[in-house]
Order: structure tokens, then sequence, then C-alpha cells
């Protein structure tokens, strides 16, 4: 698809803010980001900070999910913050850097508002212990003392065609997206989407999987056991809960719970800037395999290829199977 076509399905998006060079990370501002204080070596301890796959804000990749599981943990199911929206309770590290500084969101959003420029990353310097960061960065792009203190990062990857389908319909409810299911699925693939290259970024954090400071996690997994998948991350966290915690965690964790919670699923802050944008919810599904429902026969021939070429010589063992 032409960068002049590209640029044209994102109605909304600044003409700055397509990044299309291969192979190099997309983000509307890496200078913003370079400019953090935090890669100035200013930064205070962090209890867990939490990235995932290559692909931003949306529930149907685990991020939400995940979130919300690693606060309560830390914080109590029970506390009175939990009814706070979670984009003020765990802060997203890099959304300055992926809106440009002229942009502002439409009213009536108080002046606090964790989408407001500066918002965000004023909240990731006001967190007090222990505190809970988002990021969508591959490990290239976090600040090198990042690695020095090993804060805990729980680390959540999901089956690239589910991620590239749910990634269309986030880019459709937020970004204005107009374009096709095709031109996107081939965006995806030329890896010219935010937060690309996808294997690399994943790949990055599946080497250090055995790191102590290191949980890997796949939303499929979660989708199996989500009381397995809480009590592994509790145990990665040191946090110590009974059975009856767990369960209670995973009733008030699941998709059906949060897609209705004003605190998880996000409806407060997103404003749609079309008429059919405004018809996709924000969770939208959170099911696996929903990519049979949208991708055609070759496109998941070129998925598979994509696939291949990138986990030829690694151990990564999943997403293989494309039959």
């Amino acid at each position: 698809m032409p960068s002049t076509t590209l640029r044209a399905a994102f109605l909304g998006c600044h003409e700055n803010g397509l990044f299309l060079n291969r192979n190099e990370v997309q983000l509307l501002n890496n200078e913003i980001l370079q400019q953090t204080p935090i890669h100035h070596g200013r930064e205070r301890t962090i209890r867990a900070a939490l990235c995932q796959c290559p692909a931003p804000l949306k529930q149907s990749r685990g991020t939400t999910w995940t979130q919300e599981i690693v606060w309560c943990l830390l914080h109590g199911q029970d506390s009175p913050d939990a009814k706070l929206e979670l984009m003020k309770r765990f802060p997203f590290f890099e959304f300055d850097s992926l809106l440009i500084p002229e942009w502002s969101p439409p009213p009536p959003l108080p002046e606090d508002s964790p989408i407001r420029l500066g918002n965000s990353w004023r909240r990731v310097q006001e967190q007090t212990s222990p505190r809970t960061i988002k990021s969508h960065l591959p490990k290239k792009l976090l600040p090198s003392n990042f690695w020095e203190k090993k804060p805990k990062v729980v680390y959540i990857c999901r089956d690239p065609k589910d991620v590239c389908v749910s990634y269309f319909f986030h880019q459709c409810k937020l970004e204005g997206y107009c374009g096709t299911m095709k031109d996107f699925v081939d965006t995806f693939l030329d890896e010219r989407v935010s937060y690309s290259p996808f294997w690399l970024h994943v790949l990055g954090f599946w080497e250090m999987r055995n790191e102590e400071n290191i949980l890997f996690l796949r939303y499929e997994d979660m989708q199996e056991n989500l009381q397995g998948a809480i009590q592994q991350v509790a145990e990665f966290l040191e946090v110590n809960v009974n059975d009856k915690e767990v369960e209670s965690l995973a009733h008030h964790c699941s998709f059906d719970q949060m897609k209705d919670n004003p605190a998880t699923n996000n409806e407060t802050f997103l404003d749609a800037p079309n008429t059919t944008s405004q018809k996709i919810k924000f969770m939208r599904k959170g099911k696996t395999g929903d990519w049979k429902n949208h991708l055609t026969e070759e496109q998941v021939r070129a998925f598979k290829e994509w696939t291949e070429r990138y986990l030829e010589s690694s151990d990564f063992p999943y997403y293989r199977d494309y039959e």
C-alpha cells in the first residue's frame, strides 16, 4: 500500500505520525520519548512494569487484562482506588510519544485526564511504591538503566493473526482508519504499524524469559486457565493469595465483568472519530481465533511465510501451526 494511500486511510493522523521505514520501531515522536527524565537516570524504583506484544491499548491483546490482574494483586481488589480508571492507576509510559504537541483531547475532559499531553508521564513520576507502569516499547527502546535496576516485567504476547485483526478494529475506532482489512493486513505484515516489527519485539523478550525479573505470558494460556495465570503472576510478584482470592480476582477480571466496568473498559477516555467507529467497542470480543472470521486463505499463507522467516532460527515454539 503506497504511503500516500496509507496516510489517507488514517483520517485523524498527523502527516509526521507515520514512519514507514522497515525494521525501524514505529512511533510518532521518538524525540519526546528520549527526552523523558527516566532516560537520564532520575527514575525511582519500579515494582512491576508491564510490557506486551507490539500493538497498543487494546484489551484483546491482553494488556488491559494483565494490568488489572497486576494492579489488584499489588494493591488489593477491594482498594478504593480500584474504582479509578486504569489509565490513572497504571500509567502508560510512552503515551506522550504517540501524540503530536498541538493535539488536544475533545471536551469536556478534565485537566488531569491521563490522555492530555504530559499527564500520563506526570503520573509515572508521581506514583508511590509499588509502582505499576504500562509500556509497549521493545527492549531496545526501554531506558538503559531500566535493565540495571531490573524491575519486574510482565510480558504478554498473542497470536499475531489475532493481534492484526484486533489492531484493525482498534485503528478504526481510535484513529479513524477507513481502509480495507486487506490493506491493513498488508501494512501489518510489511512492518508499517506502530511498534513494529512484531516478531523482533516478541523475540527480544522471549530470549530474556529465564531472567528472574521477566515473566513471559501468552494470551491463549490466560484464556485457557485464568486462575492458573493469576497464581503465576502472584508468585512472580511475591504476593501471597489464597484460592478464594484467586477465584474472586478471576471473576473480577473476566471479560464480561471488565467490559462493563468503567474503571477497566477505557470507554470514558476514548472518543470515536466517526459514526462507523462509534459502533466498535474498546473491549470487542476477548476471544482467541477471531482471525478465522476475517482473514482469507491467501492472508493466512502470508502470515505463515512471515512467521517462518522470523522463527527459522528461534526456539520460540508458538504460532507456527497455520493449518
